[in-house]
This record gives structure tokens, sequence and C-alpha cells, in this order.
């Protein structure tokens, strides 16, 4: 899977978009007003050339 660079002014024109419409899953579900936590990795980019291995000394 390719990473697909977005700028960070064009992540702000989605959220700012869907904001104004509410939050239909939290509401659907009953959850709103329940603690959450949200977490974020950052994606590694994978390779196919292998590199040379470094010497023990």
């Amino acid at each position: 899977m390719a990473l697909i660079p977005i700028a960070e002014a064009e992540i702000d024109r989605l959220i700012v978009g869907d904001v104004g419409f509410g939050d239909l899953t939290t509401r659907t579900l009953g959850i709103s007003g329940q603690p959450g936590r949200i977490s974020f990795a950052a994606a590694i980019r994978w390779s196919p050339v292998r590199r040379k291995k470094r010497r023990a000394f």
C-alpha cells in the first residue's frame, strides 16, 4: 500500500467539512459523553533494497 502525503491544510479542510454534520456514529451507538481514547502510529516505509550489514567490532 502506497503512502500518500496529505497537506495539513487539506486535513483541516476535511475536518471542518465534517464537523458541521455532527457525529452520527456516536449518537447511534449512544456513547456521547463517554470517555474515549485515540492513538496514532507512524508508518515506516519499507524498501526492497537490501542494506549492507554493519560489522561488529
